[in-house]
């Protein structure tokens, strides 16, 4: 029988508690990335949180996913724990994952909702970073329609990578042990490498690419999807 000591991905109320912590850091280099686009960046701090907050929003929701997943595919294939798997969603979505997040959001904005929206002006209630009316007025129903075009641009990722894992799975497992091998015997700094470290490295990286892909295109101007209807 196998004694070896198990790293399990709910650690209790401490880790529930690193996982805030890890949360605020990414605001804060979110915040950061701010601070330096300000030159080169007419974006205001309103905008800004409204762009953070869906990727906040959607993070937290892989973040469910990931954990349930984690554990399904360590029952499904028996091999590695959950926090290899863990630390095999993590590095995927954030690598990988990014590509697909950008061409399913290209995709649907660009070529679904200008098809599906006949009318201009409802259309242009989707473009990223708009959150008013032409008079600069806000409208909470435009955040609410991006913020929902980013939750599903988030689900199709997940199931997307899902699929990738499930035909890559003695790979990515094999990469995971070759990592991870040092804490395999310390289920706590195993943790730590899986739920705190890898996140932070690999999610502050994808935080700010993904800002640059749901912010405001300061290139197109605000009435971009109306243009294609009207053009």
């Amino acid at each position: 029988m196998d004694d070896a000591p198990v790293c399990r991905l709910i650690p209790g109320v401490f880790g529930f508690m690193i996982q805030i912590s890890l949360m605020v850091i990414s605001i804060g280099l979110l915040v950061l990335k701010k601070k330096v686009e300000v030159k080169y960046c007419n974006r205001t701090w309103l905008e800004f949180g409204l762009d953070s907050s869906k990727q906040i929003l959607g993070n937290l929701w892989i973040h469910v996913l990931n954990i349930f997943f984690s554990v399904g595919l360590h029952r499904r294939h028996t091999a590695g724990d959950s926090c290899d798997w863990y630390w095999v969603n993590i590095v995927v979505d954030c690598t990988i994952g990014t590509a697909i997040e950008y061409a399913f959001f290209r995709l649907i904005t660009r070529q679904v909702i200008p098809r599906l929206v006949r009318n201009p002006y409802r259309a242009v209630e989707y473009e990223s970073g708009v959150y008013g009316s032409t008079w600069g007025e806000f409208r909470i129903r435009n955040y609410i329609k991006q913020l929902s075009v980013w939750i599903l641009v988030c689900t199709m990722m997940k199931f997307s990578v899902l699929v990738l894992m499930e035909f890559g799975s003695d790979v990515l497992l094999d990469t995971a042990a070759t990592f991870l091998g040092g804490w395999t015997n310390d289920p706590t700094r195993k943790l730590f490498v899986v739920m705190i470290a890898t996140p932070l490295v690999m999610n502050s990286a994808q935080l700010w690419i993904i800002d640059n892909v749901i912010k405001r295109s300061e290139r197109v101007g605000t009435d971009s999807l109306a243009k294609k209807f009207l053009a």
